[in-house]
């Protein structure tokens, strides 16, 4: 991927979605081998609809990247390069060269910016030396695409795919398998598998809240007027479970068999999701 030296800052992100929805992803980091943990980072893919793991990659990457550059007070949150074919096409012809010389002084800014910046004693948000990216060829183009566009594509960026364990490179039409005993294999493998644990877990975390935001209205005879009373008194499902029968009846309207029953139900349904998300999240945790 053209390093000169082992990477001290890997950075891998993986998406996560059942069925194209609540599609969320996650950024880890590892530094020296180890987890960065601090500067893990979860999102909540705002601007893909359905199953499309091409575009949640290029959204987070940009939102991680663009981040970053204005926290390093290189870019400012306002900038929006023109990107479509159709405005490209209403842009005369001396304009749009005029558009792309200033785009190519703005990346060449940044690039001059990005090493005055690695060379002084600032370390907070520091760039990777390597971005790792959950997935194919797709995956990869869509990742460098967005650097691209952020004037970072001068960071060397792979893509791992899990099915074979094949290493997708850029500018390289065949992926590239290491041996199984290859420790940078194991390493980069280290990376992936925790970055696809974070993922899940949230994915999860976010299935589990929206299961439960529903569960009052699968209770028979509960109203309108009771549901809200309760989350009223609450504030969520998930606290009115923990609640004593003696706390639920104390609600005007609702009385102590009620409140008994309601209570049954609750602790009945909540423990069938815990069980069914814990065995989602079972999986290695790296150290």
């Amino acid at each position: 991927v053209g390093l000169n030296r082992p990477p001290e800052r890997i950075e891998a992100f993986d998406i996560s979605n059942i069925g194209g929805t609540l599609t969320v992803a996650s950024m880890v980091a590892f530094k020296n081998g180890r987890p960065d943990r601090a500067n893990y980072r979860r999102y909540k893919i705002k601007s893909v609809t359905g199953p499309d793991d091409f575009a949640a990659i290029a959204e987070v990457v940009h939102r991680r990247y663009s981040r970053l550059l204005q926290e390093m007070g290189i870019l400012r949150a306002d900038t929006t390069p023109i990107e479509t074919e159709d405005q490209e096409k209403a842009i005369p012809e001396e304009l749009q060269k005029l558009i792309n010389e200033t785009a190519a002084r703005f990346k060449r800014g940044i690039k001059t910016r990005l090493t005055s910046f690695a060379n002084s004693t600032q370390k907070e948000n520091i760039l990777p030396d390597l971005i790792l990216i959950d997935g194919g060829k797709g995956q990869l183009n869509a990742a460098r695409e967005e650097l691209k566009k952020l004037g970072l594509d001068h960071i060397p960026v792979m893509a791992l795919a899990k099915e074979f364990e094949e290493i997708y490179l850029p500018n390289q039409n065949d992926p590239v398998r290491l041996p199984h005993d290859n420790p940078a294999l194991h390493l980069i493998q280290r990376i992936r598998d925790e970055a696809h644990r974070v993922a899940h877990t949230y994915n999860a975390q976010l299935r589990l809240k929206k299961i439960t935001e529903s569960i009052l209205d699968e209770y028979p005879g509960i109203g309108e007027k009771r549901k809200h009373a309760l989350l009223r008194k609450f504030g969520s499902v998930h606290r009115l479970a923990h609640a004593s029968v003696e706390e639920i009846a104390a609600v005007p309207g609702i009385s102590v068999k009620f409140a008994t029953e309601l209570k049954q139900f609750l602790e009945a349904r909540f423990l069938r999701e815990t069980r069914a998300t814990a065995s989602e999240q079972s999986g290695p945790v790296i150290n």
